[in-house]
């Protein structure tokens, strides 16, 4: 179905231009396929586009080596192959040997096979110090029956009818000594006790991995309107034995009936909470954010839902007196009773005239 305009979100200001290039790329595939498509040039882009620029920066630098794969991992750039760069896709974009050409870059850059999380984990040795991660929310048939000794579930096994805590342990397995995890998880995996979920949950909060939790306003997706929370995990936190819990779940902007955004301000409060917690400067605030320690958390057995934490913001006192006030909310309250009661007799009277008694 076309999309139509400014159905979601306009602060973007391109989306127009995307959903184009989208259907024109979609063709004939089915959603699933698309994804898998879509998904694999935007990586491809995106990696090529960061190791352009350290590219061009070596280039400047009279002893560097442009090809010495150190110089750009070094700083955290994903060294490109030549037959992978952008520049060798874009060129082979009207011909037929695209499809091949897009294929063989992600050989180079992924393996010789289709990664699969669980089962064919195309970097079993990697350590890495950054992971930012958004994957399926309560997928089921994961396979757990397949991997029950899998070195991964150093916290407990996971259950096999939701795979959140296999995605969390596969990237602590695979998060250096000073690694940090930035993850979007559904809601659920903050409190849910059902197949061992709160058992691996209390396990990696005692292993002081747990960093901060952010509780998201609903309708931040395109795909889905529930709302979703964030998990920041660190081995090498500044907060030892400490946790910081943010509710954000009252902010935001509805930029359409149907789509919420996290503007500038809202994300800078947010960071530089996260910030101040981690300089260790940092005071609750009630209704919006509070420091637990691990003891704490054990005391709510283990459940990470920021609002148990943060408690209820203030109220401000509006100055009206409590007797006065209370008087005229009775008052008001009395008013509702009364016309409940005329809307009540209308709608049996009306009833009664086309042949259908309430008594």
């Amino acid at each position: 179905m076309a999309k139509k305009k400014n159905e979601n979100t306009t602060s973007i200001g391109f989306e127009d231009a995307i959903w184009r290039a989208a259907d024109k790329l979609r063709g004939n595939l089915n959603a699933s396929e698309y994804e898998g498509v879509v998904l694999g040039l935007i990586f491809l882009k995106y990696i090529s586009d960061k190791f352009e620029a350290k590219y061009q920066e070596l280039l400047q630098e009279p002893d560097a080596d442009i090809e010495d794969k150190d110089e750009y991992e070094a700083d955290n750039v994903f060294f490109v192959p030549q037959e992978a760069r952008w520049q060798v896709i874009s060129l082979a974009a009207h011909t037929p040997q695209i499809g091949k050409v897009i294929d063989d870059a992600l050989e180079a850059n992924l393996g010789k096979s289709y990664a699969d999380t669980f089962f064919n984990d195309q970097h079993p040795t990697l350590k890495a110090d950054f992971i930012m991660a958004n994957p399926p929310f309560n997928l089921s048939d994961w396979g757990a029956d397949k991997l029950e000794k899998d070195a991964r579930w150093k916290f407990g096994l996971p259950p096999a009818g939701n795979a959140n805590f296999a995605w969390m342990q596969h990237m602590i397995h695979h998060l250096s000594p000073i690694g940090r995890i930035g993850l979007v998880l559904a809601n659920g995996a903050l409190s849910s006790q059902t197949g061992g979920e709160g058992t691996i949950r209390q396990k990696i909060v005692e292993a002081d991995l747990v960093e901060g939790i952010i509780a998201l306003p609903s309708q931040l997706f395109y795909s889905t309107g529930i709302p979703v929370s964030l998990w920041f995990l660190s081995r090498s936190k500044q907060q030892k034995g400490k946790v910081l819990f943010i509710d954000a779940r009252n902010m935001g902007t509805m930029v359409t009936r149907a789509v919420r955004e996290l503007m500038e301000p809202d994300i800078r409060k947010i960071a530089d909470t996260f910030e101040a917690f981690r300089n260790g400067t940092l005071g609750d605030e009630a209704g919006y954010c509070a420091v637990k320690t691990l003891q704490d958390i054990a005391a709510q057995d283990y459940i990470l839902t920021p609002g148990r934490y943060v408690g209820i913001a203030e109220q401000e006192d509006d100055g009206e007196p409590f007797a006065e006030k209370m008087q005229r909310l009775t008052s008001e309250l009395s008013g509702l009773f009364v016309e409940s009661h005329r809307l009540e007799d209308e709608i049996k009277k009306q009833l009664g005239n086309i042949g259908f008694k309430i008594e």
